[in-house]
């Protein structure tokens, strides 16, 4: 048998998250990128920049003339830049820098890695102060909201994409899970025709195989309970039919009784009587027996023993009662079988108290009984067979006793066969064994 390949549905659920995953990463850095880059190019090559400081140094010229400042009043001049949120400003006169928002104190441009000189779209112009003209440069970062613009837009649908594989993913599991969800609802409604749809290896799978297997095992279940409902009204009509004749007798009986004077005859007629009420009592033991090993209670199995420790009394009991009432008995076997085997003692009293019945009942006084056992295959067998001592009559009545000893020998995992002939009947009971040492 080829294993079939099996994986698990955490494993695909983790195997789509990872696609997504990457396919969103994958459209994050591409939008990043790509919408930086073109706002880089966008912003170095156009006038927006210069347009921007040549605005904020025009506010910062009715800055200085409203408040008559001069180049060196940094600590007013860094107040504006402030409340403007300038990103970077500079002053200098004659190769000398005389204000830097990165720079506490004036120095020489010559000796300064100020971040004026890294950009090469500067803008300077002149500003009027107080102590004479300087070079003034501004750059305020308005651009910076396109940027975040960019970067959330590429975030966004990163996490549309992510969501969006993990959601397709999962939409073919969603769909398996509302076709097996239909198909119960189906066979909730008693539509048993339904067949749950297998697809896939997965743990989905292995739950749709289930339904499936539990639906045949109700339907099985249902067969069964079908057919023993209908064996049983069978047997209580049967068992209906057989009581009626004896107390019908018994009844016919009892009249003769009150009106016969004659006392040999009533003699005779109560033992016919007795004998009536007998066969009533093994009817309703018979019906009672049948009711109770169909209850549904399991019997209680004992450990394996000998097939001498669990028989050999049971048997003797038998060609003790049956050569008393005058059979003839001969067994088949001149020593027990070295085999173990596991039974309930309860059943195993009730079918060789109903094999007995049956024997007195129905089995002809002058032919021998003959009792055998061995080993067949795996299966230990028990068998007894005899002649009916009137062949027009059914040698099994109502069958109930046969049924009773059945359905104890399925039920503690062994069999029962008939085998009925023109001159002989031979019944046959099979016990699954456990093979000792010395077998």
């Amino acid at each position: 048998m080829n294993k079939r390949k099996r994986k698990h549905l955490m494993e695909k659920m983790i195997g789509i998250l990872l696609l997504g995953f990457f396919l969103a990463l994958l459209l994050f850095l591409l939008i990043f990128f790509m919408g930086n880059g073109a706002l880089n190019r966008y912003f170095e090559s156009s006038m927006y920049r210069r347009n921007v400081s040549k605005e904020t140094i025009a506010m910062f010229q009715e800055y200085v003339s409203r408040h008559h400042l001069a180049a060196s009043d940094t600590e007013r001049i860094r107040e504006w830049a402030k409340e403007n949120h300038i990103g970077y400003f500079t002053i200098s006169r004659k190769r000398m820098l005389l204000y830097d928002n990165y720079y506490a104190l004036p120095v020489a441009l010559d000796r300064t890695k100020s971040e004026q000189l890294h950009y090469t779209w500067q803008y300077f112009q002149e500003v009027s102060f107080t102590d004479g003209n300087a070079d003034v440069f501004i750059y305020v970062n308005r651009e910076r909201k396109y940027y975040i613009l960019v970067d959330v837009a590429a975030a966004l649908c990163g996490v549309l994409v992510w969501i969006g594989v993990f959601a397709f993913g999962v939409s073919g599991y969603v769909r398996y899970i509302r076709q097996l969800s239909g198909e119960v609802a189906k066979l909730e409604d008693g539509l048993w025709s339904v067949d749950f749809t297998i697809k896939g290896e997965d743990e989905l799978t292995d739950l749709a195989r289930g339904l499936e297997h539990m639906k045949t095992v109700l339907l099985e279940k249902e067969e069964k309970e079908r057919n023993m409902k209908k064996a049983q009204n069978k047997l209580v009509l049967g068992m209906a039919h057989d009581l009626r004749t004896p107390l019908t007798a018994l009844m016919a009986y009892l009249e003769i009784i009150k009106r016969e004077p004659e006392h040999d005859k009533v003699k005779l007629y109560v033992k016919k009587t007795v004998g009536k009420a007998i066969q009533i009592k093994n009817l309703s033991d018979q019906l009672f027996e049948f009711f109770l090993i169909n209850s549904g209670q399991q019997p209680q199995m004992e450990k394996s023993e000998s097939i001498a420790f669990v028989m050999e009394d049971y048997c003797s009991e038998l060609c003790n009662v049956l050569q008393t009432n005058g059979y003839t008995v001969t067994l088949g076997w001149k020593q027990w079988e070295e085999v173990k085997i596991s039974v309930c003692y309860d059943y195993i009293g009730r079918i060789m108290n109903n094999l007995l019945s049956n024997l007195l009942k129905y089995a002809d006084k002058t032919k021998e009984i003959l009792l055998d056992m061995g080993i067949c295959q795996d299966e230990f067998f028990f068998s007894i067979m005899n002649a009916a001592a009137n062949k027009d009559q059914d040698h099994r009545g109502t069958g109930i006793g046969v049924h009773n000893i059945e359905i104890m020998m399925e039920q503690m995992q062994g069999r029962c066969e008939e085998e009925c002939g023109e001159e002989s009947y031979r019944i046959c009971l099979y016990f699954p064994f456990e093979k000792s040492e010395n077998s």
